[in-house]
């Protein structure tokens, strides 16, 4: 029952992002964990922040940090290259499509308040580590179910 609810999320997220180069799609949903730059890339996409034709490999690390101040998101330069966790896929979700959060988000914006409004909505599990690297399709589903609402 789970791969089936698990694989039509997938299908319906899929039809989001379908347009986007086969390599960096393929890449992300066979990843156990993503790397920074590709889930920033897949986020930014799905929220029109950037053109989808972007090699997110191609981009200069300052451009990253220059896109994320323009839309006032706060991130360590230092984790640009490296894994995402949960904590910045929820941070980067909450911020890239404008989810209002909760009282406490709403104060005091940053991964860990964004990762408890996510887990609130149910668009996480609640036992999920914010320090946990998400997987390429836990990712997809996420952008979905935000998308969604």
């Amino acid at each position: 029952m789970r791969k089936k609810i698990l694989f039509i999320l997938l299908f319906s997220s899929m039809s989001i992002i379908f347009s986007q180069s086969s390599q960096v799609m393929d890449k992300i949903i066979e990843s156990d964990t993503v790397e920074f730059r590709y889930g920033l890339y897949l986020i930014l996409v799905a929220s029109n922040h950037i053109s989808q034709d972007i090699d997110p490999l191609s981009v200069q690390d300052s451009d990253i940090i220059n896109q994320l101040n323009s839309m006032n998101i706060k991130i360590n330069p230092q984790e640009i290259n490296s894994n995402l966790t949960y904590f910045n896929a929820a941070y980067l979700v909450m911020e890239s499509l404008n989810i209002k959060g909760g009282v406490f988000y709403t104060i005091f914006k940053n991964p860990r308040y964004a990762l408890r409004e996510l887990k609130y909505l149910t668009y996480l599990q609640k036992d999920i580590d914010g320090n946990d690297y998400i997987s390429g399709i836990e990712l997809i589903n996420l952008i979905g179910e935000a998308l969604h609402e």
